[in-house]
């Protein structure tokens, strides 16, 4: 299988699975699963929009979607540097692949007949050999 497909069918599975559990903790009126930790959370996100909303008036209304445009091009600047890193992996990995598939495709081409020529270069007689033998003959 490929690995989209992989992260795809995981990803289906988790998002069923987390609606389920929400779906269970809502009829059950309260946290079942990591209870400390996403109160912890909800404490700190609301901690945080009540300081926004206490200094939006002072700042305007464009001063926060101008920070969300700069908080998003940092974001799409960084996904940018990792597509390009990982390009360049794939890239070496393919060169590797290249030059192994070359090597196979070399190798497979090879018939007997190679494989009798190289015995042949291989068991060679020397030129004193092929002179002391004509001699001896």
């Amino acid at each position: 299988m490929e690995l989209p497909f992989i992260i795809l069918i995981g990803s289906t599975v988790a998002l069923v699975l987390l609606s389920i559990l929400f779906r269970i903790e809502d009829r059950m009126r309260k946290v079942v699963v990591l209870a400390s930790a996403r109160s912890l959370l909800t404490k700190v996100l609301t901690s945080i929009h009540d300081k926004i909303f206490h200094v939006h008036p002072f700042m305007g209304r464009g001063f926060f979607r101008l920070i969300m445009h700069y908080a998003l091009h940092g974001v799409l600047k960084r996904c940018l540097r990792l597509l390009r890193s990982a390009e360049a992996g794939l890239e070496a990995l393919m060169r590797q692949n290249r030059q192994v598939a070359k090597a196979i495709d070399a190798e497979k081409r090879q018939t007997h007949l190679t494989a009798i020529a190289d015995h042949k270069i291989e068991t060679a007689l020397s030129p004193r050999e092929k002179q002391r033998r004509r001699a001896h003959t």
